[in-house]
């Protein structure tokens, strides 16, 4: 893992010379120390000082290094996490519309079957309507046909008692003149 520092003293740590790696330092080389013997009293060196607080130094700013790059994978987490709770909240609203607009659509569907249902019903009514006025003109033109005929039959036997060069037309004329007369 690579992390970039905010601090220009951090860098890749060796354990050869104390610290920091430096140009001067021989690189990809470590000097080994013999190993002492457990049972024989060690005589500590300078040198050895200088190793232990050197390897104290790289342990410190290892921990150092550790800690900033745990403080940015909180601070990363803490973000992708912000934006996660966001993009959730965000769905969320939008599944809320979207049951909402569900709803209303349902609701209007429902105001829309029952507008059908009665529209149906009062078509259905208006055709038995219809067919009882059809029926009713059926028979009204009927009877005005018979009427009619009756009418022309009725006219036809005035004519013929009282129309001209009839009886009845002879004496109306006599009695009209009489009544002219006297």
């Amino acid at each position: 893992m690579r992390t970039t520092s905010s601090r220009p003293d951090r860098g890749i740590i060796s354990i050869i010379d104390g610290g920091a790696s430096e140009p001067t330092a021989a690189q990809g080389r470590l000097e080994l120390l013999a190993t002492p013997d457990p049972a024989e009293p060690v005589s500590l060196t300078p040198r050895h000082y200088q190793t232990a607080l050197s390897l104290l130094d790289c342990a410190a700013k290892a921990l150092e290094i550790l800690y900033d790059r745990r403080d940015q994978l909180e601070a990363s987490i803490e973000e992708v996490s912000m934006r996660a709770e966001g993009a959730v909240m965000a769905a969320q609203a939008k599944v809320l519309d979207w049951q909402k607009l569900a709803a209303g659509f349902k609701t209007e569907a429902q105001e829309l079957e029952r507008r059908l249902a009665t529209a149906q019903q009062r078509a259905e009514l208006a055709e038995t309507q219809l067919e009882a006025e059809r029926a009713r003109a059926e028979s009204a033109e009927r009877q005005a046909a018979e009427a009619l005929g009756l009418s022309h039959g009725l006219h036809a036997k005035i004519i013929s008692a009282f129309g001209r060069g009839s009886t009845a037309h002879r004496a109306l004329l006599v009695a009209v003149d009489d009544a002219s007369g006297a």
